[in-house]
């Protein structure tokens, strides 16, 4: 939108945010030492991930009952999937969650570029989220069995070490049968289109 860009590209826009910020920075303890960082090679990471969370957003929650006292086995059969990695087993991902109601937000990066593993957990750390589980992931694809053929929606709650030591985690996605149960490796990062299932911390 071009007036919004000429709008925040304005002086007295900038005037305005800069203070706001540096009334933050000094109520947390902090000095006008530590927002110099900002305009070093220093601050550059810090801006960095204060973009990332600029741009992402919560595109759906929902309060989901989760029944721990289901197999694994009997969770994947309820997804109706067309087609499950055959790693995805009680004994790779056994269930470690409490029976109940989780609050489940789908989170949405912003982003041209591919992150990684990391930046997503520290996104989801600012936000009050931790990254759900692969019993929060199959209860959400049998609520939401649709979805999955959007984007590819990914817990990074539960990890398998695979043979060759790389970590895996579960994720809904669409293959060429309809929709899958799959893995992908922590390491390669996450594209544009991925989501991030996760669960709202309650103090």
């Amino acid at each position: 939108d071009p007036e919004i860009d000429a709008m925040v590209s304005g002086s007295g826009f900038i005037a305005a945010v800069w203070t706001e910020f540096l009334t933050l920075v000094r109520e947390r303890g902090g000095t006008g030492r530590d927002v110099h960082r900002l305009a070093t090679p220093e601050g550059r990471p810090l801006l960095a991930q204060f973009a990332d969370l600029l741009v992402s957003n919560v595109t759906r929650t929902l309060t989901m009952f989760v029944d721990c006292a289901k197999s694994l086995t009997d969770r994947i059969a309820a997804g109706n999937y067309d087609w499950v990695n055959e790693d995805i087993t009680a004994e790779n991902f056994p269930i470690r969650m409490d029976s109940g109601a989780y609050e489940l937000c789908l989170l949405r990066l912003n982003l041209n570029r591919t992150i990684s593993t990391a930046e997503v957990e520290e996104v989801l750390e600012v936000r009050n989220l931790k990254p759900a589980a692969i019993e929060n992931l199959l209860a959400f694809g049998i609520a939401c069995p649709n979805l999955q053929l959007d984007f590819p929606i990914v817990a990074l709650g539960s990890r398998w070490q695979n043979p060759h030591g790389g970590w895996e985690v579960p994720l809904l996605s669409r293959g060429t049968r309809g929709r899958f149960l799959d893995l992908d490796l922590v390491e390669d990062g996450w594209g544009p289109v991925y989501r991030f299932l996760a669960i709202r911390k309650h103090a």
